[in-house]
This record gives structure tokens, C-alpha cells and sequence, in this order.
């Protein structure tokens, strides 16, 4: 039975760390933890991404791929959430390394307080 399970691959996102991998879509380095992804295909294999939006565009053309897709807290960086749970903010005031102003939350109390102090609108994480 443990094999079976270890076999099909991973089901929780890898952690990084700054510099470690280049983004799958992009190729720059992931370096502002705040912002980095990830999506993990049907077999266990994570894909890394620098951004939301990278995420995103990668999806679109391998979602036939996707097991799950993780965004970072960009509050606790080191806690990462399934982007369909996650409260998404677009806010010119917290840029993103590709320029899409995204950013994620894990709970709708800390989006809130981040769009006070940020502006900006929520962003349906399945409808970008």
C-alpha cells in the first residue's frame, strides 16, 4: 500500500528557497518568496513558478497536466495554500515580479486588511 502511494508521486507542494530554481514559464530565477508557486502534475512532478501569473499562463496551456496548483501566503511566505483556497489581490501597490500586481492570502481577514491598505480587487483564483 505504501508503495502504490509513494509511487503515484507527491501530493504537497516542495518548499524552495530564493534562487534554487528558475520559473517553468518565465525562466528567471525564483527569487521573492512572497510570490512564488507551484503546480504539481498528475504523476507528483512540481513545477516552479516566480509569480502568480506565471502560474496562470502555464496552466492555460497544460491544464490536462495539473494535479494541483499551491500559491504562497504573502504574508507567512513558508505556508503555502491550494490556489482554489486561497483570497487572490490585484493591487498596483504590491508588484509582482512579472508585472500581473498579484498577490494571495490564506484567509479572507488577511486579504481584507492587505486591500486597505493597498487597494486593489479580488481575483477568482479558477477565473483570472
Amino acid at each position: 500500500m505504501v508503495f502504490l502511494f509513494t509511487a503515484c508521486g507527491r501530493s504537497q507542494p516542495v518548499d524552495i528557497r530564493a534562487n534554487e530554481h528558475l520559473c517553468e514559464h518565465c525562466k528567471m530565477g525564483i527569487v521573492e518568496m512572497r510570490f512564488k508557486t507551484q503546480i504539481l502534475s498528475l504523476k507528483g512532478k512540481p513545477h516552479f513558478f516566480d509569480s502568480i501569473e506565471c502560474l496562470f499562463e502555464w496552466a492555460v496551456q497544460h491544464s490536462k497536466e495539473i494535479q494541483s496548483r499551491w500559491v504562497t501566503d504573502f504574508l507567512h511566505p513558508e505556508k503555502w495554500i491550494r490556489l482554489e483556497k486561497a483570497f487572490i489581490l490585484k493591487s498596483k501597490n504590491i508588484p509582482s515580479p512579472m508585472g500581473g500586481y498579484l498577490s494571495a492570502y490564506s484567509s479572507m481577514e488577511d486579504f481584507t486588511q492587505a486591500q486597505k491598505g493597498s487597494g486593489g480587487e479580488w481575483i477568482h483564483p479558477n477565473n483570472p
